[in-house]
């Protein structure tokens, strides 16, 4: 019984659970080799049996707002992309934000809401995005300084992170990477300039990952603004 309810690989599952249930390796995190754990492909509902399935739709970009509230109309957005092989489903995920108060619920994907590989997505306040939201995003103007961030969830059957951005002045949370999507902050993004990924959807944990950019050089891309993932010259499209 103590057997069953260890985890040995300290993927989320536990051995009994991997050997009876999802016939995964209970002494491999990540069975199929995908670079995504046994754990999280079962949270996030892909096969972890099958190193061609998995959830690649990160946050690739976002313009925090600066303060005073209202500021933020028409202009803040959070850019995600999927860097997987295969098209998945967002219908239910949440945008959270993380403010002095704690995550706060800004969006919910409406059912029906799909991003294709080598797609983006824009969620947004204005006219700048796929869908619209109130983000309320803080960034380096606001006062008191700290942490903040924005995070991509899915609240059910069991709720998990997908990916997350963290940025701003001081680590004063003490957050610690945990192997997948959470960012090292970003000290001090500056006012009206963009967070996004040094290269697109490209992610390794580090703060190297991401660099800031005038929002005017950095206009975000919303969905059928396809990339090239196999790099034969025609886009996914």
């Amino acid at each position: 019984a103590t057997a069953k309810r260890a985890d040995g690989d300290s993927d989320g599952l536990t051995d009994g659970t991997e050997i009876f249930l999802y016939r995964t390796d209970p002494g491999v995190a990540d069975t199929d080799g995908d670079g995504h754990s046994d754990g999280r492909e079962i949270a996030l509902g892909t096969d972890p049996l099958d190193g061609g399935d998995y959830f690649g739709i990160v946050i690739n970009a976002a313009l925090p707002i600066p303060p005073p509230p209202g500021s933020e109309v028409g202009r803040e957005w959070v850019e995600l992309f999927n860097v997987g092989p295969v098209a998945k489903s967002l219908a239910g995920f949440r945008l959270q934000t993380a403010l002095p108060s704690g995550w706060t619920n800004g969006f919910t994907f409406p059912t029906g809401t799909v991003l294709d590989p080598g797609d983006f997505m824009v969620i947004g306040n204005g006219t700048n995005g796929d869908f619209q939201a109130n983000l309320y995003m803080p960034n380096s103007s606001f006062t008191p300084p700290g942490v903040f961030g924005i995070r991509l969830v899915k609240p059910s059957p069991t709720f998990f992170e997908a990916d997350a951005l963290f940025y701003g002045f001081t680590n004063q949370y003490n957050f610690s990477l945990d192997g997948f999507g959470e960012e090292l902050p970003i000290l001090r993004p500056r006012t009206n300039w963009v967070i996004r990924r040094t290269w697109i959807g490209y992610d390794t944990d580090h703060a190297g990952d991401w660099k800031n950019v005038s929002a005017v050089s950095w206009i975000p891309h919303t969905q059928g603004d396809f990339l090239d993932l196999d790099g034969d010259g025609l886009s996914n499209a």
